[in-house]
């Protein structure tokens, strides 16, 4: 009887750290959600869409230095002129 009661208070803090477990990642499931409205997603859809958004924040930024660029040789040939 000793060793059923032995087995059975293991087999409970076994529970408990998986039942601790699946919570902790629920949690962390549903704050990301909040944050980001969307699901945590694999390792390489998460560096595919940093990827899209760095390749969309530096196509800003390569269409903004080309408005400088025109705006820049407008001002040298209107001074030529």
């Amino acid at each position: 009887m000793e060793n059923i009661s032995y087995i059975s208070n293991m087999l409970a803090i076994v529970g408990l750290f998986s039942l601790t477990y699946a919570i902790n990642i629920c949690v962390k499931n549903i704050f990301h959600y909040m944050k980001e409205k969307e699901l945590p997603k694999t390792l390489i859809e998460e560096k595919y869409t940093l990827l899209k958004k760095e390749n969309e924040r530096l196509s800003q930024k390569i269409n903004q230095l080309e408005k400088e660029n025109e705006d820049i040789t407008r001002a040298i040939l209107q001074r030529i002129n």
